[in-house]
């Protein structure tokens, strides 16, 4: 007999796999803001 699906733990990486790409868009983002600060207000050389 075939065994059913565990959809307990598919839904589980299913969700984790979510919550890491909702991470990884903040994550990118927030790299991509922190790039333009730095560009339109540069350090002052010494």
């Amino acid at each position: 007999k075939l065994e059913e699906y565990d959809f307990a733990a598919a839904t589980v990486i299913g969700t984790v796999m979510l919550i890491f790409a909702f991470v990884s868009l903040l994550v990118i983002n927030g790299l991509q803001v922190w790039g333009r600060h730095w560009e339109a207000n540069p350090a002052p050389t010494v």
